[in-house]
């Protein structure tokens, strides 16, 4: 909005038939019906419906089992070429086949899932390998490895590469946080992209 842009909400629900609901986010039925008038008019011409063209960039709040469908189905209704972001909460933390359906959405997410720290290799030792938990146990053990900071204030502002992304404490004593760019590949698997300090989108 800030840069002159237009945002359009549309929300689902837990009955959400989301053939439907990414229809007419795409108003592709506006689109049905224009061609319906003009073979009115002028009888039987063939033509496709098309997908809105004042859209840029959709983005996805979303668990997995959602996103899933909301992808299949942005490519079925004309709109595969349209960049998908979600948030980190589309990756369960397992590769899977599953995910195949997600290709090229991009999304930020946790080192914590890409790396062995002492840390995560203790916590599996001991039976903590629930991926629902996941989230939770690096930010504890951020929080963990952190504490010291707050103690020496702006003595030390260099970035800390933790489980939850890249932190750096600022000059009101806060921590920013620059998590990392992934997506899915066509086999269901997490490739990582990256971070990118000046890119807007990520997440502090």
């Amino acid at each position: 909005r800030q840069q002159g842009g237009t945002l359009y909400e549309y929300r689902y629900g837990a009955n959400t038939d989301f053939a439907e609901f990414t229809r007419k986010a795409l108003q592709i039925d506006q689109s049905e019906s224009r061609v319906k008038a003009i073979q009115h008019i002028i009888g039987p011409v063939e033509a496709q419906p098309s997908a809105r063209s004042d859209i840029d960039m959709i983005f996805a709040v979303a668990q997995p089992e959602q996103a899933r469908q909301i992808k299949p189905n942005l490519n079925y209704y004309y709109a595969a070429d349209i960049p998908l972001y979600a948030t980190s909460s589309i990756f369960s933390g397992d590769n899977n086949a599953q995910n195949s359906e997600l290709k090229q959405t991009r999304f930020l997410t946790l080192p914590w899932y890409f790396s062995q720290s002492e840390e995560k290799t203790a916590l599996e030792a001991g039976g903590e390998n629930n991926p629902n938990f996941a989230r939770l146990n690096a930010l504890g053990v951020d929080v963990f490895n952190l504490a010291p900071r707050l103690k020496q204030g702006q003595k030390n502002t260099a970035p800390y590469y933790g489980s939850t992304g890249t932190l750096t404490l600022n000059n009101k004593n806060q921590f920013e946080r620059l998590q990392t760019w992934a997506t899915f590949d066509a086999a269901g698997n997490v490739q990582l992209l990256g971070n990118d300090a000046s890119d807007l989108r990520n997440d502090y």
